[in-house]
């Protein structure tokens, strides 16, 4: 029997012991929960009740479909950095909750552009951007006498400096923005610098690639953070509170972390929501308030902070947090307390009760959905040079499933092959959120599509001439075989295939629809292929209810979904 290449394949290893990735987030944050104002005209889109050590709070978002993680309030001053101690140290690199790189954090005047931070899980392998966002260990060639040693490639190292250079060009051409005394000037991300970035060339040992690899990484993202941050002020800070009042505002951005706005001044909040920035507010509620899950009962409950987040596929099941646990016998440091951890500002009752969704929700102020967006998060152009390619990764054939793929780890052989081209035409996996530990995770739906009113073309999932299973495209006149239809609302597809079964953790789908089966999309001209881009999702009515159109998902309860096996 022919071995399993992604098992065989030499993989690289921490040479001594690291925190888990998760270390530290299931303590009990010291929440601040107070609004100095009453948020007018915005809907409640998510909300969810934590109960932990006999408090209980409430975590809303006006304009996000998220469910955030809470880290708590952190102590002026204090930015997070890389521990002296090694074992104090993550298998990630990151330095806890406290963080920008995973979670929102509450805004603070030192740390002005978190909130443009993008979520690294939804960055795709085709963004100019992804060299800062690509798991280390993807570049990263093992030296096979001692996994703990290895190499960056040299054309991962080339791509990571041109975008260096491109973000530098994009912050120097700010310059002439700001006065000289100007603070965001001086609070601009400088870390990731050609300094920093020599430094990898000459790293050879796994652990150090992380540390120093994530900082560089940490250092770009924060650059186009600030960058993303600045062109956003440059249109919004003009405007009056007044005017503020009186924009309609959009649904957030989901590519971007947000904040937490508690405490935060109306107008800042005001242009942060119309920004599109998502943004979350922290209700604490005295035990004999009556809370949003009792006044609704579908309101989901959790008995942590971590529980549904984002947490769950970017460290738990992360990739860094994998790579340790392949290796035999690897145990995690003892976990060490979180610094920089602070206790929150006092606020007055009146302004606890203003963090309420529900309190404001009785006074009228809550309208029953946001806008489109009037406003887009541009931020910055990216023009990657096309660095030589040197040790070009190993590219393998994929399998069209629902599975997440293995863990896999380049070779230290060139391979040829268009990777650009390849995925272009690769199935996107749609996002998964955990509910429950023993269920299956949720699989989150895109907001319902409205009905396309353009002509319709149709698939047929068939067998081609060379014997492949492949969605084919066919005429007006075809009899079609398989007599179950579905509807690619977005592209115009009618979709005919039969048998089809929701994967594990589609809840609902005759509303939010369901995954398109990870099969190609061809058209035949004769004997020969020509391959479409794919379909991602499609619903089982070619219309869907008026009321439906632009609904984000709640969260389902734990009961909806599947049992895990065993």
């Amino acid at each position: 029997m022919a071995s399993n290449p992604a098992k065989s394949a030499p993989f690289p290893r921490y040479s001594s012991m690291r925190q888990n990735c998760m270390s530290g987030y299931y303590d009990t944050p010291q929440v601040y929960s107070g609004m100095g104002f009453e948020l007018r005209r915005v809907p409640t889109i998510t909300s969810r009740i934590v109960k932990k050590e006999g408090r209980t709070w409430e975590l809303w978002s006006p304009n996000s479909n998220q469910a955030p993680f809470l880290p708590g309030c952190r102590a002026v001053g204090h930015i997070p950095s890389m521990p002296l101690d090694p074992a104090e140290r993550r298998y990630d690199g990151h330095f806890g909750r406290f963080d920008c790189l995973y979670s929102p954090q509450y805004s603070a005047a030192d740390i002005p552009h978190w909130p443009f931070l993008r979520r690294p899980h939804l960055v795709s392998p085709d963004d100019s951007a992804y060299p800062a966002y690509e798991p280390l260990m993807r570049q990263w060639v093992v030296d096979r006498s001692d996994p703990s040693k290895g190499k960056f490639r040299r054309d991962y190292l080339l791509a990571l400096s041109a975008l260096r250079r491109e973000l530098d060009a994009l912050v120097n051409a700010a310059r002439s923005r700001f006065r000289q005394e100007s603070t965001t000037w001086s609070l601009r991300p400088q870390y990731a610098d050609a300094v920093k970035l020599a430094e990898l060339e000459t790293v050879k040992y796994w652990w150090e690639a992380v540390d120093k690899g994530m900082g560089v990484q940490r250092g770009l993202r924060e650059k186009e953070a600030w960058l993303t941050m600045i062109n956003t002020r440059e249109v919004l800070n003009p405007l009056s509170l007044d005017q503020l009042r009186e924009l309609e505002l959009p649904w957030a951005d989901e590519r971007y972390i947000g904040v937490w706005v508690n405490g935060l001044q109306e107008g800042t909040v005001l242009r942060f929501l119309y920004a599109g920035i998502p943004c979350f507010i922290a209700h604490s509620y005295a035990p004999e308030d009556r809370t949003r899950a009792d006044a609704y009962p579908q309101v989901h409950s959790c008995s942590d902070f971590v529980l549904g987040t984002d947490l769950v596929p970017s460290l738990r099941e992360g990739p860094y947090q994998l790579l340790a646990r392949q290796e035999a016998g690897r145990l995690d440091a003892l976990e060490r307390p979180t610094l920089g951890g602070a206790s929150p500002a006092t606020s007055t009752p009146d302004d606890e009760q203003r963090s309420s969704s529900l309190y404001l929700q009785q006074l009228g102020l809550l309208t029953a959905s946001c806008q489109s967006a009037p406003f887009k998060l541009d931020g910055w152009r990216p023009t990657r040079e096309k660095a030589p390619t040197e040790e070009a990764p190993s590219s393998s054939a994929g399998s069209f499933s629902f599975e997440a793929p293995l863990l896999t780890f380049p070779s230290d052989q060139p391979a040829g092959g268009n990777r650009a081209k390849e995925d272009r035409y690769a199935h996107k996996e749609p996002e998964r959120r955990s509910i429950h530990a023993s269920r299956v995770d949720w699989i989150v739906p895109p907001r319902v599509m409205p009905r396309r009113e353009k002509d319709w073309v149709r698939y047929e999932l068939a067998y081609t001439d060379s014997g492949r299973e492949a969605f084919i495209y066919r005429g007006h006149k075809y009899k079609m075989q398989n007599r179950e239809e579905w509807f690619d609302r977005e592209k115009g597809r009618r979709i005919y295939l039969s048998g089809f079964h929701a994967p594990p953790g589609v809840v609902n789908s005759d509303v939010w629809g369901a995954p398109v089966p990870h099969f190609p999309f061809i058209t035949m001209d004769g004997n020969r292929e020509t391959m479409s881009l794919p379909s991602y999702w499609m619903y089982p009515s070619r219309h869907p209810r008026p009321l439906d159109v632009g609904r984000p998902a709640d969260p389902p309860n734990p009961e909806e979904l599947p049992y895990q096996d065993g």
